[in-house]
């Protein structure tokens, strides 16, 4: 079946009433606007699971990202939609408002602001060197990944040229379900409870791509189908990205405090989650990765009980070669420990953008 078919009915009408609205904006010298599309295909071969597992053994997953922004006199927007076999979303969609230059205000739907890597990657697979993604920001994640709700950000203080920039989200978050849901802006809607998150980083220059910086969040959690009924999770961190062609190294490390609640009973848990990602671009088309990520201190926590799937630690090296300036091929091959098993996989992932 066409990709295009599988998108729920409200996130086509949606998308289509998006491109209608940004093409009058074109009319005006002061506006901007630019969709970009990121295909991709991946194919999986995985060993070692048990039988019965969600997981196939063998996949070929396509996907597409549809990310479009833009913008007239002081106001920004910025839309994402998602599509996969098994996941049609409006992964964000929010209005901004710069109320001067340093500072912006925004509402709508976002990543939440934790770390590095939920922050700085939509879903277009052509943007990250790897192809899987963290196990703290995939699907599996024991956090929720996006909030409803609103969001102020900018530049805190400036040393130099040096700049420390802040943001601060606070909205409503994800619903605990088979796993966190996401909650949907549009549609029959899966709003969960409180999430406010915190983010400060600091920047050598304005234009450097190399940061630092820590995190905090709140997260309330409604849980469904379950004896419990609820979750308050709080979490810290901090997280660096430093590049210095042709080297690069990603780095997180997350704090995870939960309490559970239900049928007059309580339950809580602490555990450490972090990773480090090496890469180096041995040509100007190629570059090799690894990345090792550990779960510690988990002790039968409750939350991870709610989430099996999550992968508590990975090991993973790859390759990226730049077919084009927009297309490219990877292949990895990783080893995966799960709460309930272990298995080793490698993927072929073709991705791009256009145009």
């Amino acid at each position: 079946m066409p990709i295009c078919h599988t998108v729920k009915p409200s996130v086509r009408v949606l998308a289509v009433a998006l491109v209608l609205c940004a093409a009058p904006l074109n009319t005006y010298a002061e506006s901007r606007s630019e969709w970009l599309f990121f295909p991709a295909v991946t194919a999986v071969h995985r060993t070692g699971l048990p039988q019965g597992d969600e997981l196939e053994r063998n996949h070929i997953e396509p996907v597409l990202d549809v990310l479009g922004t833009g913008g007239l006199s002081s106001m920004t927007w910025l839309a994402e939609i998602f599509v996969s076999e098994h996941e049609q979303e409006l992964a964000r969609l929010n209005v901004g408002w710069r109320l001067n230059p340093q500072n912006t205000l925004s509402i709508g739907k976002f990543h939440n602001l934790q770390g590095y890597w939920n922050t700085q990657f939509n879903h277009g697979a052509y943007l990250q060197t790897a192809i899987d993604k963290p196990g703290v920001v995939d699907d599996s994640a024991p956090l929720p990944l996006h909030y409803v709700g609103a969001q102020m950000e900018g530049k805190l203080v400036q040393w130099g040229e040096g700049l420390l920039n802040y943001s601060l989200g606070i909205g409503k978050g994800a619903v605990m379900k088979n796993g966190l849901v996401s909650p949907d802006i549009v549609g029959a809607g899966k709003l969960g409870d409180l999430s406010l998150g915190l983010r400060l980083s600091y920047t050598p220059d304005e234009t450097s791509p190399t940061q630092a910086g820590v995190f905090f969040a709140r997260n309330k959690i409604p849980v469904e189908n379950s004896n419990w009924t609820g979750i308050t999770q709080d979490v810290g961190g901090l997280f660096a990205n430093w590049e210095s062609d042709p080297f690069r190294v990603i780095a997180e490390l997350y704090v995870f405090s939960n309490k559970l609640e239900g049928s007059g009973a309580m339950a809580s848990g602490n555990f450490l989650y972090g990773y480090v990602q090496g890469e180096y671009r041995f040509s100007p088309r190629s570059t090799a990765l690894i990345r090792m990520e550990e779960t510690g201190g988990t002790n039968n926590d409750p939350l991870l009980a709610l989430i099996p799937d999550f992968e508590l630690n990975k090991q993973l090296i790859g390759l990226r070669y730049d077919v084009t300036w927009n297309q490219a091929v990877k292949i990895e091959a990783s080893h995966v420990e799960r709460l309930d098993t272990s298995y080793r996989q490698v993927q072929i992932q073709w991705s791009a953008v256009f145009p």
